[in-house]
């Protein structure tokens, strides 16, 4: 008789209001195995009907839906790798420079998430990690962010010490191709920043917590930050 494992839901994102894409893996796989169950549910087609999945031999901890330009489904692990599913048929790459991977990475650290923004694809982590996919390439968007002598974030308010002050950015949102906003944490500290069309900049933030979601809200002219997870959900 074949055993039944538990399964741990990672990440989710909607395609429509009926439909919705998430990522599972097994939780009683070996330490050094990678692998995980990407899952398309049909509210449509009833509990029974409506599961497809495909499986990917990564640990896939965050996906988004790109739906205004190729409507595709993107995938990825904390190392980097990648997966584009456009329904039937999935592309698999890797974003350079990211994650902690031998063959493609600087060594910054894992990455936290993928995210759909204005027709765009973002991808964030530790050690101030911003990449965005641009012109079929990806590439490093943390002007201002980078720590060092040169570093334009101020530390003077932030609790932490100088060997402490990494920057981890856990989630981005933005009003459009010129204006974006990031959260996360500096040191033991939370993150608010704002990208202004040439670098970022840090926020007074109204919270030390460390800030793991940012929405933008429906009325387009206001953010919420939180200390809790929000993947499946695009705006309030």
């Amino acid at each position: 008789m074949s055993e039944i494992s538990p399964v741990t839901f990672k990440s989710a994102c909607l395609i429509s209001d009926n439909i919705v894409y998430l990522s599972a893996s097994l939780d009683n796989l070996d330490d050094d195995s990678e692998y995980s169950r990407c899952i398309l549910f049909n509210y449509n087609e009833g509990l029974k009907n409506g599961w497809y999945y495909h499986d990917l031999e990564f640990d896939v901890v965050s996906v988004c839906y790109n739906n205004e330009e190729n409507k595709k489904i993107y995938s990825m692990s904390n190392e980097g790798h990648l997966e584009e599913f456009d329904g039937v048929d999935g592309k698999l790459s890797f974003i350079e420079g990211s994650g902690l991977n031998e063959d493609w990475s600087l060594g910054k650290g894992y990455l936290f998430k993928i995210k759909s923004i204005n027709n765009e694809i973002f991808a964030t982590g530790y050690d101030s990690q911003i990449f965005r996919y641009n012109s079929n390439k990806w590439i490093s968007f943390n002007n201002g962010l980078i720590t060092g002598l040169h570093s334009t974030i101020d530390f003077s308010n932030i609790e932490s010490t100088k060997e402490e002050q990494d920057i981890s950015v856990i989630d981005i949102c933005g009003r459009h191709s010129g204006e974006f906003f990031c959260v996360g944490r500096i040191g033991e500290s939370g993150l608010i920043a704002h990208y202004d069309g040439n670098q970022w900049n840090s926020l007074d933030r109204k919270t030390p917590a460390t800030l793991y979601s940012l929405l933008r809200l429906k009325t387009g002219e206001r953010l919420c930050c939180t200390n809790l997870p929000l993947d499946a959900y695009s705006s309030i």
